[in-house]
């Protein structure tokens, strides 16, 4: 939300170049631009000149699904759509690189001989949960590799689904890989490439799935500060 004159006009050239980079067979004038740009500054002021560049190399790279584009012109409603998935893959890499951290804080550790604690475990802990609460509130992503946070909370009593909670979180399992499925068949018609199947056991991607609706619902249940209180120090005494 700082943005002076100049970096108005640079991101009126980003915005040209990744109409370049579409393939966008409309001209589009200065005007229109600059609409475009008066739009990202209202709406996603909180990124800078280089999260848009990012955002508008990984768009045209596939490194984030924005579905379908037309090539006929660049809208407001495209560049929206890219900006949100990069927020949401941004939001997977940071709690990628948080949970990555923590392993190879606990690996050196135990090169070196030094006690991982189950004090630190528990702190750390604290703050990954941290990082995925957010994430899901502010960005609607969620992403628990190893599922501890789903474990904590089986473990610790705080879930326990009815037959028709279970239920219904199958049914989002089903319903998100239905849907990962058909975003993969535009893509791959899109770029006349051979569909590749997923590498992970469709049931066991759909048990996790149900899983990490469980473990959201509880999110949208309890604010941080109750879940921060249920973390204990004894918790991470036998994990």
């Amino acid at each position: 939300m700082n943005y002076d004159a100049d970096d108005m006009a640079e991101l009126v050239k980003v915005m040209a170049q990744w109409r370049l980079l579409l393939g966008v067979t409309n001209d589009s004038t200065q005007a229109e631009l600059v609409v475009i740009c008066q739009f990202i500054y209202d709406n996603f002021g909180k990124f800078t000149l280089a999260d848009i560049k990012t955002a508008m190399n990984w768009s045209i790279g596939g490194k984030i699904d924005v579905g379908f584009v037309t090539q006929k012109n660049i809208s407001a409603f495209y560049i929206s759509k890219c900006m949100q998935s990069y927020e949401a893959r941004k939001m997977q890499l940071v709690n990628e690189i948080a949970y990555n951290k923590q392993r190879f804080e606990s690996r050196r550790d135990l090169d070196t001989k030094t006690e991982v604690t189950a004090e630190y475990k528990c702190q750390v802990f604290k703050e990954y949960l941290i990082s995925i609460y957010e994430s899901y509130k502010e960005n609607n992503t969620f992403w628990d590799t190893q599922e501890s946070i789903y474990k904590w909370m089986k473990t610790t009593g705080q879930v326990n689904p009815t037959k028709e909670e279970i239920e219904e979180a199958l049914n989002y399992g089903d319903v998100k890989i239905r849907k990962e499925k058909e975003e993969r068949n535009m893509e791959s018609v899109l770029r006349g490439i051979k569909q590749t199947s997923s590498d992970q056991n469709p049931e066991e991607k759909r048990k996790k799935y149900a899983r990490e609706y469980i473990v959201c619902k509880k999110f949208d249940e309890t604010d941080i500060i109750q879940l921060l209180k249920k973390v204990h120090v004894s918790y991470f005494k036998n994990n």
